[in-house]
């Protein structure tokens, strides 16, 4: 079990980095995290109030560790 939860810890890093990279503050989003047999799926949505399409979605590839960044629109 430790080795799943630093696999998540590592993708939450890996995801808030990007939202960083987009020029967001991750104190501005609420996060949730799901997991499916190949990928960490993070969802940011911001905090109240917030303007329309203020979500990011990152997607982490468990083999590869290739992230996939969606905004909300």
């Amino acid at each position: 079990m430790e080795r799943r939860s630093s696999d998540r810890e590592h993708a939450i890093r890996e995801a808030t980095r990007a939202l960083m990279d987009l020029g967001r503050d991750p104190a501005r989003y609420e996060l949730d995290v799901e997991e499916t047999d190949d990928a960490w799926k993070l969802s940011f949505s911001g905090k109240q109030p917030r303007a329309p399409g203020d979500d990011v979605s990152v997607v982490v590839d468990k083999r590869s560790g290739a992230l996939h960044t969606m905004l909300g629109e």
